[in-house]
């Protein structure tokens, strides 16, 4: 596919069948044309037939633990929303909103209204913001910071999605600070690589 007349590999005789099975399934979850939904059922595989713990997947893909319990989090949805995510119909950030909602029913509801009236993220966060106030009898002002927070909870799940590592956002009115987390010289190297690479320059 690369075109190329040979690759760099690496060849494994003696990994025992569970192993293999394993490593199969993490290299499946690493194609860059796997769907949210495929990923989160990869995922879940890895916990439940491999025993393994979230921050144990995490370590394993690169990601973070709070990255992988987000993308695994979706498998929670009714059936129809997972579908439309794994076709395309609707995005990965407006399934995690949906989430929020408790009630499948509310979720039904609120993705036909995206499907129906195309609802960006913005518009869905809105909406959901507005049944929740509803439901709890909560002023809008309250509304607000809730909606702030949504936004902020949304920002740092990109970060640690993009980093592979854990990633505060802390919002103190229009001012804040980011703070991102590594356990070792390594992950330190591959957080400023990230940055630099997206820069255009070379690490110091």
């Amino acid at each position: 596919m690369l075109g190329l007349p040979t690759v760099p590999a690496i060849i494994k005789n003696t990994v025992p069948d569970i192993e293999k099975l394993e490593m199969a399934v993490i290299e499946n979850i690493q194609r860059t044309d796997l769907n949210p939904i495929e990923a989160a059922r990869a995922m879940s595989r890895l916990q439940d037939e491999f025993g393994l713990t979230q921050r144990e997947v995490a370590s394993k893909l690169g990601k973070s633990r709070e990255a992988v319990s987000n993308t695994v989090r979706l498998l929670s949805l009714p059936s129809e929303i997972q579908n439309a995510i794994a076709e395309g119909k609707i995005n990965e950030s407006q399934g995690r909103i949906l989430l929020s909602l408790e009630d499948p029913k509310l979720q039904i509801s609120i993705f036909a209204e995206i499907l129906r009236d195309n609802l960006s993220v913005r518009q869905v966060e809105s909406k959901i913001r507005k049944i929740k106030n509803k439901l709890s009898g909560a002023e809008d002002t309250k509304g607000e910071a809730s909606f702030a927070d949504v936004e902020t909870k949304a920002l740092q799940e990109r970060l640690e999605e993009f980093l592979g590592t854990k990633v505060q956002v802390m919002r103190d009115g229009k001012s804040g600070k980011i703070i991102i987390n590594f356990y070792s010289q390594e992950e330190l190297n591959a957080v400023l690589q990230k940055f630099f690479k997206q820069n255009g320059n070379q690490p110091f």
